[in-house]
């Protein structure tokens, strides 16, 4: 998200969908095929409840590539996008700490889809 001062000085502002066979290619490589279309169907999830105004941020590529490799790593998908990913695409209160309902609400499909 930027600044609405620095947004203001460009001419143009182009926003390019998710590649999800791209996304899905790469997370492949890493982690196999089906956990790899389990963190694409997530991320598919955050991604809508974001354009519905849900959540804050979406599930961007970069996180879905640093999850899988997290996730390489460590061997648990959820535990590793707790780490990775979670905590960075949920409201805050106004003293900053994540909301923890929305946390919750995010493991528990976590733990339905794995």
């Amino acid at each position: 998200e930027l600044d609405p001062a620095l947004m203001r000085r460009f001419d143009l502002t182009v926003f390019m969908d998710y590649d999800l066979i791209k996304e899905r290619k790469i997370l492949s490589d890493t982690v196999g095929d089906l956990i790899a279309k389990k963190m694409i169907k997530f991320a598919m999830k955050i991604r809508e409840n974001y354009k519905k105004g849900k959540l804050p941020y979406p599930l961007d590529t970069g996180s879905l590539i640093e999850w899988a490799n997290m996730t390489k790593v460590m061997g648990d998908p959820i535990e590793s996008a707790t780490i990775v990913f979670l905590y960075r695409i949920v409201d805050r209160n106004e003293l900053g700490y994540p909301d923890q309902t929305q946390i919750d609400i995010l493991k528990e499909e976590l733990s339905k889809l794995f």
